[in-house]
C-alpha cells in the first residue's frame, strides 16, 4: 500500500489498493474506499499539494490561518409518519410510496496548529484529526464544568480529625487531642471514593496508609464534596513544606484546547445562513443543523476493521479531545459529560424579535414541513431558540447530551436528549429525545409545557414517532412503519386557590370560585386523537389550545374538588390543553376564554352533591346540593 501519484493535466490523482482519492478541484479530494463504505470529500483552506518525484506527496501550508473540511454524505433521512390513535382499528392507512426527505451533506471543519505547516498526503494521515480543533460557532459551547470529581480532590486530613460523611462533610477535632500537635498532611481522594469516620492522634504514622487503603475501597456516597475549614489556631499549627505538585502536562505547541468556562464570556446568537460554511454543522436530524463543542473529537479508524471475515462499516465516533502528561492527544470516547451538541441553526429558524406581547415569532416556515415528522419546523424553530441564543436565561446549562453519535457514509447513528424543564418564556419545548440508526429514525419523542384551562393545572402534551413493525394491510407484507402518537400527562395534580396573583383579580379577589383545591386523579390520558380537528379560540401560529379528544369523543378529567367547608365532592369534565406561550399572551387567552365560556362543555353534572360556596360558621350553613355548574375564568386584561 504505497501511494503512488499519477499526473493528469497540472492535477494529480494518488491510487493505492485500498482507496480511491481523485482530485475534482484545486483544494478538494473526493475519497472512496469500496471495502467499507468510507465515503467524505476533503476540502483544503490555505495549502498546497505538492509531489516531487520519487517523494511522498505531501500537502504544505500557504496561509496562517489553515483548515481542513471533511465533508460528510447525507446523515439523516426524514421519514412519513402515520398517526396512532387510541383505537388499533382507527390507525391511519399508510399511503405508498412511503414520502421522505433527504438532508443535505454535513460537514466537519478542523483548524490546524499553526506549527503544523505540512502534512503528508496519504489516507492515514489525512484521517488523522487528533491534533486539530474543530472550528464551531460561538453558541455552539460545551456544559458548565461539572463537579470536580472526588479522584482530583485534594484534602487536608489533620491527624486528631476525623470527616463525616454526606454532602457537605464537617471536620471534627476531639477535644481530647492538643491543637498544638496537629500537622496538616495532604491526603488525595482516589476517583469514586468518600471520606469514612475515623480520627487519630499524631504521631500514628500507618494512619495515612490506611486512609488511603480504607478510601481506595470506599463506595460513592456523593458525587460534590465540599469541607467546613477547621477553626484552628494559626500559631498552634506548625509549619509544614508544601506538598510536592505533580508535573504540569506538556503541551504541544500549536495545539491548543479553550477551557470550558471561556467560552461563556460572550452571549452569543445563533449562526446566520451566511456564517455556515465556515463552521462544523451536521444536519440530523432533517432541516436541524447540530454542532458539537470545541472539546469534541472524532474516533475511528483509519485503516478497514475486519470482524469474523466481516468488513465493519467506516464511522466516526464523537467523543472529547483530551491531552495526557506526555503531550499526546487522543480522543476520550468515555467522558460523557463533554459529549454534548448544540441545535445551533435551522431554515425553520427565526430570529427573536418581537411579535406581539410574551412571544417569539413563530418559525420562518412554518408550513414547510411537507409531512408529518418529528421533530417539526416549529420544534425545530425552538430548539434552535434554547439551545444556541445566549440572550436566554440558563442558556449555558441547555444543550443535547450523547449517548452515542456516529457518523457513516449510510447515515447517522444518534441516541442524543435535550432536557431542561421549565421552558424559558414564552418557548415550550422542555424535552427533545431523538434515538437514530443509520439514518432512520427508531424513536422521537418531544414534550411541551402547557396548562389545563380553566383550572390552571401544569401538564405537557407528549408527542411520539416510534419505528412499529406491523402488517398494515391484509394479507400485505410486514413493514416497519412510523407511526406518531400524542398524549397528555398531568405535572401538577392538585392546585390550590385563590393561587398567586389571584387575589389581585378586579372582579373576584379569588372569591367566586367555590373550590379550595383541585385535584385531577386522572394524570395520563390514553393516546388523543389529531389535535388539529379540535381547536378552540383564536389562537396564532403553532401555540397550542385544543380539546382533547379519544376515539371522536371529549376526554373527561376525573377531578375531585375540596370546597370551602373543607368538604370534597367528585366529578369529571373536558378540559383545554394550553400550550405555556399562550398564557403569556392575555388577548389570545381571553379569546379561548370566551370560547370555552360559550361551549356546553364548560357546563358538568355533580348529580345533587352538596357544595359550600363560602367559609361556614357551622357545619352546612353555606352548602347548597348542586346538580350543575359551570366554569370560567378570569383574565388579568379584563376590564
Amino acid at each position: 500500500g504505497q501511494i503512488k501519484p499519477e499526473v493528469i493535466g497540472p492535477l494529480k490523482v494518488f491510487t493505492d489498493f485500498r482507496s480511491l482519492l481523485h482530485v475534482t478541484g484545486p483544494f478538494t479530494v473526493s475519497v472512496v474506499r469500496p471495502e467499507d463504505l468510507l465515503v467524505l470529500k476533503l476540502e483544503f483552506r490555505g495549502w498546497t499539494l505538492q509531489a516531487a518525484a520519487g517523494q511522498p506527496a505531501k500537502i504544505v501550508r500557504n496561509a496562517p490561518s489553515a483548515s481542513l473540511v471533511v465533508h460528510f454524505p447525507p446523515q439523516h433521512i426524514a421519514e412519513q409518519a402515520f398517526f396512532e390513535p387510541a383505537n388499533p382499528s382507527q390507525a391511519e392507512k399508510p399511503v405508498y410510496p412511503i414520502k421522505a426527505q433527504l438532508a443535505g451533506w454535513s460537514r466537519l471543519v478542523f483548524q490546524v496548529p499553526q506549527n503544523i505547516s505540512q502534512i503528508p498526503y496519504s489516507l492515514e494521515a489525512l484521517l488523522d484529526w487528533s491534533l486539530f480543533e474543530l472550528h464551531v460557532a460561538a453558541s455552539a459551547a460545551p456544559p458548565p464544568p461539572p463537579p470536580v470529581p472526588l479522584g482530583r480532590l485534594k484534602l487536608q486530613i489533620l491527624p486528631g480529625m476525623r470527616l463525616k460523611p454526606g454532602v457537605i462533610p464537617q471536620v471534627i477535632i476531639p477535644r481530647s487531642i492538643p491543637q498544638d500537635t496537629i500537622q496538616p498532611q495532604s491526603v488525595p481522594l482516589p476517583n469514586r471514593s468518600t471520606p469514612f469516620l475515623w480520627y487519630t492522634s499524631n504521631g500514628e504514622s500507618d494512619v495515612f496508609k490506611h486512609v488511603r487503603t480504607r478510601l481506595g475501597t470506599a463506595k460513592v456516597s456523593t458525587v460534590q464534596l465540599q469541607l467546613q475549614k477547621p477553626q484552628l489556631n494559626p500559631q498552634a499549627v506548625k509549619p509544614v513544606q508544601k506538598p510536592v505538585q505533580p508535573p504540569p502536562k506538556a503541551v504541544v505547541p500549536g495545539a491548543v484546547q479553550t477551557h470550558p468556562n471561556q467560552m461563556f464570556q460572550i452571549l452569543p446568537d445563533p449562526p446566520t445562513k451566511e456564517d455556515l460554511p465556515n463552521l462544523t454543522v451536521i444536519e440530523a436530524p432533517y432541516r436541524l443543523f447540530m454542532s458539537p463543542s470545541k472539546m469534541g473529537g472524532w474516533a475511528h479508524s483509519s485503516k478497514p476493521v475486519t470482524l469474523n471475515n466481516r468488513l465493519e462499516l467506516w464511522h466516526s465516533r464523537l467523543g472529547v479531545r483530551k491531552q495526557d502528561r506526555q503531550g499526546q492527544w487522543g480522543i476520550d470516547e468515555s467522558d460523557d459529560w463533554y459529549r454534548t451538541l448544540r441545535a445551533i441553526w435551522s431554515p425553520d429558524y427565526n430570529q427573536p424579535n418581537t411579535n406581539g406581547p410574551g412571544r417569539f415569532p413563530d418559525s420562518a416556515t412554518p408550513t414547510r414541513t411537507p409531512f408529518r415528522m418529528l421533530p417539526e419546523a416549529q420544534h425545530r424553530h425552538q430548539l434552535v431558540q434554547l439551545m444556541a441564543n445566549g440572550k436566554l436565561p440558563n442558556w449555558q446549562k441547555r444543550y443535547a447530551r450523547a449517548e452515542r453519535f456516529m457518523l457513516s457514509s449510510l447515515g447517522v447513528w444518534m441516541k442524543t436528549q435535550y432536557a431542561f424543564d421549565p421552558a424559558p418564556n414564552p418557548l415550550t419545548v422542555i424535552e427533545w429525545t431523538q434515538h437514530t440508526n443509520m439514518g432512520r429514525d427508531q424513536f422521537v419523542r418531544v414534550i411541551e409545557q402547557g396548562f389545563l384551562f380553566p383550572f390552571g393545572h401544569r401538564a405537557v402534551l407528549i408527542q411520539i414517532t416510534e419505528r412499529k413493525i406491523e402488517r398494515p394491510l391484509a394479507g400485505g407484507p410486514m413493514v416497519a412503519l412510523l407511526r406518531y402518537r400524542e398524549f397528555i400527562v398531568v405535572k401538577e395534580p392538585i392546585k390550590t386557590y385563590p393561587g398567586p396573583g389571584q387575589e389581585q383579580l378586579s372582579f373576584s379577589k379569588g372569591r367566586n370560585f367555590p373550590f379550595q383545591s383541585l385535584r385531577i386523579s386522572t394524570l395520563i390520558t390514553p393516546n388523543l386523537d389529531p389535535k388539529e380537528n379540535s381547536k378552540i379560540g383564536s389562537v396564532p401560529g403553532s401555540s397550542l389550545a385544543f380539546w382533547p379528544k379519544v376515539s371522536g369523543q371529549d376526554f373527561h378529567f376525573h377531578v375531585i374538588g375540596e370546597d370551602w367547608a373543607g368538604d370534597s365532592c367528585e366529578f369529571t369534565i373536558p378540559l383545554v390543553f394550553v400550550t405555556s406561550d399562550v398564557g403569556l399572551n392575555p388577548s389570545v387567552l381571553k379569546s379561548v376564554r370566551n370560547a370555552y365560556a360559550q361551549d356546553s362543555r364548560s357546563t358538568t353534572g355533580l348529580s345533587g352533591q352538596k357544595l359550600s360556596y363560602a367559609p361556614s360558621s357551622k357545619k352546612g350553613d353555606t352548602a347548597l346540593e348542586t346538580d350543575n355548574v359551570s366554569f370560567s375564568a378570569e383574565i388579568p386584561c379584563d376590564p
